[in-house]
C-alpha cells in the first residue's frame, strides 16, 4: 500500500492513475507517463523533503541529520527491519548528549 503523500504526488505528476470507479480506489503507473511526467514527480518528492527540513530546522535539534532524515521517513511512512536497531542506537546518543547540555 501506498502512503498518502506517495500517491498525492504521484498523481500531481501523472505517474499514477486510477479507475474512478472503484472501491476502494487502486492505484497503477500511467501508461501515457514520460520523462517529463518523473522529471516532474521527483521534484515534487524533493520539494516535500525541503519543506520538512526547512521546518525542522525551525526548532531545537539534538542530531539535526538523523533526527531530519527521521523525519522525512516518517512523512513518506519508510523503514525497514534494520531501522529500529538504528534508531534505538541514536536515541541512546541523543539521550546522552541531552544529559551533557
Amino acid at each position: 500500500m501506498m502512503n498518502e503523500q506517495v500517491i498525492k504526488i504521484g498523481l500531481e505528476s501523472n505517474m499514477l492513475n486510477y479507475v474512478d470507479n472503484e472501491t476502494p480506489r487502486h492505484y497503477f503507473l500511467s501508461g501515457n507517463a514520460d520523462e517529463q511526467d518523473l522529471a516532474k514527480f521527483a521534484e515534487l518528492i524533493v520539494q516535500e523533503c525541503l519543506g520538512i527540513i526547512n521546518s525542522a530546522r525551525k526548532d531545537y535539534l539534538v542530531n539535526p541529520l538523523f533526527e531530519t532524515s527521521q523525519l522525512i521517513k516518517d512523512h513518506f511512512e519508510i523503514g525497514g527491519r534494520g531501522s529500529k536497531r538504528l534508531e534505538f542506537e541514536l536515541n541512546e546518543l541523543n539521550d546522552k548528549r541531552r544529559e551533557e547540555i
